[in-house]
């Protein structure tokens, strides 16, 4: 699997420092991507990653170079994410079937937040 070189951005203070992670490893480091760990299809993680940089204030964030994924490079990902334990800050990644009209960033806060807490 490859590797991403990007930012991190800490919380509310200046510089950045450059890492390097596994793939998967990078998407678990975007801010909002794993709405309470429910694993994102691949047109929401490309939605993010056509933007370069997503920032939560005063929870950091990251910057990179904007790209997107194959399908082949998605499956990859779910492949490596199942792997052992799979976990995003202690709570077990969720692995389930997303609509198919859920593709953008919006999209998939919305249907995340209305799985867990009935918000429309």
């Amino acid at each position: 699997m490859q590797e991403i070189t990007f930012r991190r951005l800490p919380a509310t203070a200046p510089g950045s420092e450059t890492v390097s992670a596994p793939l998967h490893g990078f998407l678990l480091e975007i801010p909002n991507l794993f709405h309470f760990g429910y694993v994102p299809p691949l047109a929401v993680i490309n939605a993010y990653l056509a933007e370069g940089r997503s920032d939560a204030g005063m929870s950091g964030g990251c910057a990179w170079t904007p790209f997107s994924l194959s399908a082949n490079e998605y499956a990859e990902v779910v492949r490596a994410l199942r792997q052992g334990d799979p976990r995003l800050r202690g709570a077990p990644l969720r692995f389930v079937d997303v609509p198919e009209t859920v593709t953008r960033k919006n999209e998939w806060a919305s249907w995340v937040f209305h799985q867990e807490v009935g918000i429309p």
